[in-house]
């Protein structure tokens, strides 16, 4: 009988005794790793020099490459996108800023894609071993008649996406 005179106590102590309550919620952690940007350099390049007498119609100059380097790439980037841009001719907006009357006409290495400076299309390399070199081409072609001297000297953008 005390035995079960001691289970109502405890039940009786239990019954008035505070109910606990408990949650549960979760939480996100965010964060981003990106690859390590190749270190880019473009040697600045020179078109060569010609008098405004030879531009007679549809002339272009001879290509002149062009050469991009990356080093030091994260070695599990496998692909560099590059994207150009820049100010454009006011006669063909195929081609960079030059002269008035003569642009700056820019190609993929096969010297028939061509670059325009309105960045709408992008240029992919492979890179191996940590590196890769690009050799474009760029040249002078004759957008208007009339072409007028002046030194010239047109920033280009290039714009780099890795994967």
């Amino acid at each position: 009988m005390k035995t079960f005179l001691a289970l109502c106590v405890a039940v009786a102590a239990l019954i008035g005794a505070p109910v606990a309550q408990s949650q549960t919620t979760s939480f996100d952690i965010t964060g981003e790793v990106t690859p390590t940007p190749c270190n880019i350099t473009v040697p600045d390049v020179d078109l060569g020099t010609f008098t405004t007498a030879s531009f007679t119609g549809n002339t272009t100059t001879p290509w002149v490459q062009v050469i991009v380097y990356g080093t030091q790439c994260d070695p599990r980037s496998l692909l560099v996108r590059l994207n150009f841009s820049g100010p454009s001719d006011a006669a063909d907006a195929s081609l960079f800023l030059g002269t008035v009357g003569a642009g700056i006409q820019v190609t993929g290495p096969d010297q028939q894609q061509p670059i325009l400076p309105s960045g709408s299309q992008v240029v992919a390399y492979p890179i191996g071993d940590a590196s890769f070199t690009s050799t474009l081409f760029a040249r002078f072609k004759q957008s208007a008649p009339g072409v007028t001297a002046s030194t010239v000297r047109t920033p280009i953008t290039l714009q780099i996406a890795y994967n």
